[in-house]
């Protein structure tokens, strides 16, 4: 008896899940990407992974043609360097999910669709794992029991089998940055090749570099959310405002009566409304119960206009950091915790008034001007969508047909989405179909413009990282700087101690052999060798340190600091600093002030001495090789204290400063600058 109970029992259970398989399979196949009938089922491809599989097989329903077709057409019209084995099944996988993507966002709210969003996000994780090889999976597929096969008499839009079920439904798994910035610029709206590890960044701030499906799920219905508002908004203000043509609202504020926007102008402010658009910013004061006409700052034409932070208060008190200055007005936003109001318009204004000043530079004309100002303004929808975040194809076209031309044309891609979504009219997005490509990527390619973003993004983090090392060797105290400065120059230090030690012929051996040894080297003219030979010897110090240490951290350079002195001390060591700076300075003023009075011959006799003297060092440079020129400084400079030298040297050193210390500074005279009184 108990055996037949536990028979009905499985026999009930069976007949249970194949209804609830079959109710599944009829909400699957209403879906708009096309009908599901198992005579139609898409042909797996054994180069790839279950879930690269079932992306594919999706593609295939969307673009209504079967897999081995999109296979033979990637391996007919694509160039061999992207069919190479290594990464044949991802590039596959790419071209196969451009297509499909295309075709997805022709349709109008595409971005509502929550079957979009998954297929983005499996096209993501698919693209991680592409091949057989790598997915973890692919021996549970394999080992699928031949009753289950039985059971599956309809094949899912979605989903090919249950191992694949169980993959596309577990949020455990994420995606990284790599098959983000790959993936998710396709679609114009979603993000943009140039900020798309900025957004990846924002998005997994808090887990760990990993893209979760609930974000990336939450990110897209909010943009999307965000687009039809911001249709709403156009449509309300166009009736209140004079747009010229092309010129779209990307948002308004002060509408809420506790969360007003206040202009001030001098020392009188006055609340009302702020719109912006891709061209200018709207202020609507408000009257007695309506707005009044708009007042217009223009962002377009070259007008040395000025956006920055400011502070602002009652009657002109710089009190609060919560308003944008935009010549000659203020603009404020209140707010009782923050200033992220003020940031967000500070941003968006920045970023219309720089993307329009990149416009006149480049003199960019009709399309192009206009898919520059589209990407723009997609870029400030997705940083609203991030900012409520916070608070609560090119050279090769995939979709062309063997043997078609290619053609080098503009990809509005920026451009075609906003009028996909309804912000321009069809008129002026409608482009041949070979101008419209996916986006800014090339299947199984780098293009120029994303091998720019990753280089640019590489300097970025060096160039932070760098300056976060500069931020930690920062010392205070003059002191310290000092101790460290003499530190860093020990060797050029040192090496100048040593040439002095030896022009003093304390050893004479020494010094008499330096001294013939550096005569020798002028004499043969070897001197111009010496700076190139150091240069040389320096370079190939530094290959020697980056071969053999390579890796390797670089010690911390050890400095013994000077004792601790308190502020007193420190400052009278500052007032000595400045008192010896001054002293040079007008030793330094001194001698061009004798130059002065010598060159306009107040002393007639030093001035005859000082041209006779000028006039041997001109015939001597003229007619002299500078070899002998150098070689005699050299001998006059060395040989100053050496014992037969020394005191005929001193002697005439004490007859030159004698007869400098009598020649007088020409005069000087202070003049105060008259100021001008203008009468009020």
């Amino acid at each position: 008896m108990e055996n037949v109970k536990v028979g009905m029992l499985e026999n009930f259970m069976r007949n249970q899940q194949r209804s609830l398989q079959s109710l599944f399979q009829r909400k699957k196949s209403s879906s708009s990407y096309g009908e599901d009938d198992s005579s139609n089922s898409p042909k797996p491809i054994p180069l790839l992974s279950p879930l690269a599989n079932s992306v594919v097989s999706r593609c295939s329903k969307i673009l209504q043609v079967p897999t081995e077709d999109l296979q033979h057409c990637f391996d007919t019209e694509l160039p061999e360097s992207v069919k190479e084995l290594l990464t044949y099944a991802r590039n596959l996988l790419e071209f196969c999910s451009y297509k499909a993507l295309q075709q997805l966002t022709k349709s109008l709210n595409y971005l509502s669709d929550k079957e979009f969003r998954r297929l983005t996000y499996d096209m993501m994780l698919a693209w991680e794992a592409p091949c057989v090889e790598s997915d973890p999976l692919q021996n549970e597929t394999a080992s699928t029991s031949k009753q289950e096969l039985e059971e599956d008499d309809g094949w899912s839009l979605f989903y090919s089998s249950s191992t694949n079920t169980a993959i596309q439904v577990d949020d455990n798994k994420t995606v990284g940055c790599e098959a983000f910035t790959r993936i998710a610029p396709i679609c114009a709206s979603i993000a943009d090749i140039i900020t798309v590890h900025n957004l990846f960044d924002s998005l997994t701030n808090s887990s760990g570099q990993r893209l979760h499906f609930l974000v990336y799920d939450k990110y897209i219905r909010s943009l999307d959310k965000i687009i039809k508002s911001s249709k709403n908004v156009l449509a309300a203000s166009i009736g209140n405002l004079q747009l010229a043509e092309g010129e779209i609202v990307l948002d308004v504020d002060g509408t809420v009566p506790t969360q007003p926007v206040l202009q001030h102008i001098g020392i009188s402010a006055w609340p009302g409304r702020l719109t912006m658009t891709n061209c200018a910013l709207y202020f609507e004061s408000l009257g007695v119960g309506v707005y009044e006409k708009a007042v217009r700052y223009d962002l377009e034409t070259d007008m040395k206009q000025v956006i920055k932070p400011e502070m602002t208060g009652p009657l002109g008190a710089r009190l609060f950091d919560k308003a944008v200055i935009a010549e000659p007005a203020y603009f404020e936003f209140p707010e009782i915790n923050s200033n992220s109001r003020r940031n967000y318009w500070l941003d968006i204004c920045l970023e219309i008034l720089r993307v329009q000043k990149f416009i006149r530079k480049y003199k960019l004309k009709e399309i192009q001007k206009s898919d520059i100002l589209a990407r723009a303004i997609l870029g400030i929808l997705r940083y609203r969508r991030l900012a409520n975040l916070t608070t609560d194809a090119g050279r090769h076209d995939v979709l062309g047909t063997p043997g078609r031309k290619q053609q080098l044309v503009v990809s509005p891609a920026f451009l075609v989405s906003l009028g996909q979504h309804g912000f321009i009219s069809q008129k002026e997005t409608d482009f041949p179909e070979e101008a419209i490509v996916v986006g800014d990527f090339r299947v199984g390619e780098t293009n120029p413009l994303e091998m720019a973003v990753k280089k640019s993004v590489l300097d970025t983090g060096r160039a932070e990282a760098a300056r976060a090392t500069v931020e930690k060797v920062k010392v205070e105290g003059i002191d310290t700087n000092v101790a460290v400065m003499k530190e860093l120059l020990f060797p050029v230090i040192e090496s100048a101690s040593r040439v002095k030690l030896l022009a003093s012929w304390k050893d004479s051996y020494k010094s008499t052999a330096f001294f013939l040894f550096t005569c020798y080297i002028i004499m043969r003219g070897w001197v111009r060798y010496v700076l190139p030979s150091m240069f040389m010897f320096t370079a190939i110090l530094m290959l020697w340190r980056s071969h053999f240490n390579k890796g390797s951290p670089l010690q911390a350079f050890r400095i013994t600091p000077p004792p601790n002195r308190n502020a007193v001390e420190q400052l009278l060591t500052l007032q000595e600093s400045i008192t010896q700076v001054e002293t040079s300075i007008q030793a330094a003023n001194v001698v061009l002030l004798k130059i002065r009075a010598l060159l306009f011959a107040v002393v007639p006799q030093a001035t005859e001495r000082f041209a006779l003297l000028l006039v041997f060092m001109a015939a001597t440079l003229a007619f002299v090789p500078s070899r002998y020129i150098i070689l005699l400084v050299f001998v006059e400079i060395f040989t100053r204290e050496m014992p037969y030298r020394k005191e005929s040297s001193e002697r005439w050193l004490r007859r030159a400063r004698e007869w400098w210390v009598r020649i007088p500074a020409a005069p000087v005279q202070l003049i105060k600058p008259v100021e001008s009184k203008k009468k009020k």
